[in-house]
């Protein structure tokens, strides 16, 4: 099945793939797997990014609830709070 053969490494080109091939069934599928086994704190900021890029509001609100829930973890991360900083001033672009 697909869905074992999507990892960490390769979601996010799979992603852009589905997107640009319009394959919604595939990319929920990819989404799936991206909220099941790849998005945690170390990367939701990147995946929010993403997902904005390839206009996946499934995966945007899952980024959402992940950056609340864990937004401590994240905004003591160099990335994260670079992140948070850009977003609260509106720099963030996708």
């Amino acid at each position: 099945m697909i869905k074992d053969e999507i990892n960490e490494n390769n979601a996010i080109f799979l992603m852009s793939q589905a997107h640009t091939l319009r394959s919604e069934y595939l990319k929920q599928c990819i989404e799936g797997v991206i909220i099941e086994k790849i998005l945690k704190p170390e990367n939701c900021t990147s995946l929010y990014l993403d997902s904005l890029k390839f206009n996946s509001e499934t995966l945007q609100k899952q980024c959402e609830e992940h950056l609340v829930i864990h937004f401590e973890e994240i905004s003591k991360q160099e990335k994260g709070l670079q992140f948070l900083m850009d977003l609260q001033i509106g720099r963030v672009h996708v």
